[in-house]
């Protein structure tokens, strides 16, 4: 209570450095990753939870009415949308001959003229490519089946653990908030990585990496039985 503004002040400041960076992408992972959050609120908080997500709703039909008016929408209806297509077909045509182990880390962009005349189609829109800008597909190409699952689990995992410690407020345990948040952003990243790749990110890994670090010494300095609550 003594520091919110401080933290109404955060999340404003965050929303607008969000909103100038014109990341289409960050904004629909931001109000998947609030409406989680308040979708996740005890039945406590019943009036909040019906107004914050009534505004959520108005305020995603007033982006979706208004979007087509908006700086870069028609690059990124058309020329993004394209472009994306294409890295996810090559990157399939990858996946399907090197399944098991992937290509290597860097092997996409290094190799990533060779990659599109082998899969992709031709000629291409794009010589070069970073990544295939899914976070899944970019995780199966690069280290096959096991990376897959290795960097699903990973942004799967503050989901479960944080609803885990956020049905925790019914026994007044102060961890709550922390799983609640946490479970937010776990879905904005999963959102946020069905078209671009969280986990190379440089503007969103330390933050991921942060909260993941948390987590764990949650997790390990909890036991299970409290943090699922079968036995209160």
């Amino acid at each position: 209570k003594k520091n919110k503004r401080i933290y109404l002040g955060i999340w404003l400041l965050g929303i607008v450095l969000l909103s100038s960076s014109q990341s289409y992408n960050g904004v629909v992972s931001l109000f998947a990753g609030l409406a989680a959050i308040f979708i996740l609120l005890p039945t406590d908080f019943r009036a909040v939870k019906t107004a914050a997500l009534s505004v959520l709703a108005v305020s995603a039909l007033a982006l979706f009415l208004v979007a087509p008016h908006l700086p870069k929408y028609q690059t990124s209806i058309h020329d993004s949308r394209l472009t994306r297509l294409e890295f996810w077909h090559v990157a399939v045509g990858a996946i399907k001959d090197h399944f098991w182990t992937g290509i290597g880390i860097k092997t996409w962009e290094k190799e990533y003229p060779h990659l599109v005349e082998k899969y992709g189609p031709f000629p291409p829109l794009n010589w070069g490519s970073v990544q295939p800008h899914n976070v899944f597909l970019d995780s199966f190409v690069k280290a096959g089946l096991p990376g897959f699952f290795a960097i699903t689990a990973l942004l799967l995992w503050p989901i479960f653990e944080g609803m885990a410690f956020a049905r925790s407020y019914k026994h007044r345990h102060p961890n709550w908030w922390f799983g609640l948040s946490l479970a937010g952003y776990g879905i904005a990243m999963v959102v946020f990585g069905l078209i671009d790749d969280p986990i190379w990110s440089d503007d969103t890994m330390p933050v991921l990496f942060i909260l993941y670090f948390a987590l764990a010494y949650l997790v390990l300095s909890i036991p299970r039985r409290e943090r699922f609550w079968q036995n209160p």
